[in-house]
């Protein structure tokens, strides 16, 4: 009985670990992607200068690459949240 108590504990250290670790990811990982897309967006739609063609393309690469890494961030975090 204490040999499973002991192993019980150990099992329960990385869920701790893990837990701590997207407490800490979740705010850390979404804010500046969220300041990356809102710039970006901003930028996009309202241009202060004539903007070349080119960097608003690139602008337009950026924002959807953004909203690409806030689907996979939020697909991460929602895993975890299906596991606990």
């Amino acid at each position: 009985m204490a040999q499973e108590v002991l192993q019980n504990r150990k099992n329960l250290r990385p869920r701790r670990s893990q837990v701590r670790f997207f407490k800490i990811c979740k705010p850390e990982l979404r804010t500046p992607i969220d300041i990356h897309q809102r710039s970006l967006g901003y930028l996009r739609a309202e241009p202060w200068e004539p903007c070349p063609e080119e960097v608003m393309g690139l602008m337009k690469i950026a924002e959807s690459e953004t909203d690409r890494l806030i689907r996979l961030t939020n697909d991460i975090l929602d895993r975890r949240k299906l596991s606990s």
